[in-house]
């Protein structure tokens, strides 16, 4: 009788063994399917956000160590001081503060037209005016693949009292600047990143390189 027990009891455990192999090999497929989902997703988002930045701003990439992007730097640390540890500080965001910084860099090195559009500017919207806030949303410095390089995404809304005409002008003198001191504006749809390359990669490793609307 105890033997048969013994194989009885054998046999049970056996049975309640295969259920949960086959569950985890289950869940195995479908977690795999869940990451290669995931994967094309974000493949997908970040392509489309490289598309949508290239019509959203203005890309000038420039020397790490030019005047431009150091003043850009020390304006947004500067904004950093002012406001650690005060909540409601009512400075906003270090986007004007930025970008005035950028135009008072521009002005050492603008012709009398520029610096006059520049002071015309400056004089109509003073540091810390609500109304800067929503004229820049944003000027602000990105990490370039190359690492001796920066790119500055500047972006001007219109409204306020900025027309689309002077804010076009204003924005042309920026360009023009900063072109002319050795950056270069950017166009169209920046080119995929290590993270996105890598990707890629892995899914043609496992068979799934099909991503919707992939660059070839």
């Amino acid at each position: 009788m105890d033997a048969w027990a013994k194989h009885l009891a054998n046999g049970r455990e056996k049975a309640a063994e295969r259920p949960r192999k086959a569950r985890a090999v289950g869940e195995e497929a479908s977690m795999r399917e869940l990451l290669v989902i995931l994967a094309k997703l974000g493949l997908k988002n970040a392509q489309d956000v490289r598309l949508l930045s290239s019509l959203a701003y203005t890309a000038i990439r420039l020397d790490k160590d030019s005047e431009i992007a150091e003043a850009v730097r020390s304006a947004t640390k500067l904004h950093a001081d002012r406001t650690r540890g005060k909540s409601g500080h009512g400075e906003g965001a270090p986007d004007p503060l930025a970008f005035a910084a950028v135009l008072v860099e521009c002005s050492k090195r603008a012709d009398e037209p520029q610096k006059k559009t520049i002071v015309e500017f400056c004089t109509a919207y003073q540091p810390g005016s609500p109304v800067l806030q929503h004229i820049v949303p944003c000027c602000r410095l990105q990490k370039c693949h190359d690492s001796s390089n920066v790119k500055l995404f500047l972006k001007l809304r219109r409204g306020a009292g900025l027309s689309d005409r002077d804010a076009s002008i204003l924005e042309d003198v920026v360009i023009g600047i900063a072109v002319a001191s050795g950056g270069e504006q950017l166009h169209g749809q920046a080119p995929r990143g290590a993270m996105e390359r890598r990707a890629q990669d892995l899914l043609k490793e496992l068979g799934e390189d099909s991503v919707p609307n992939a660059e070839s």
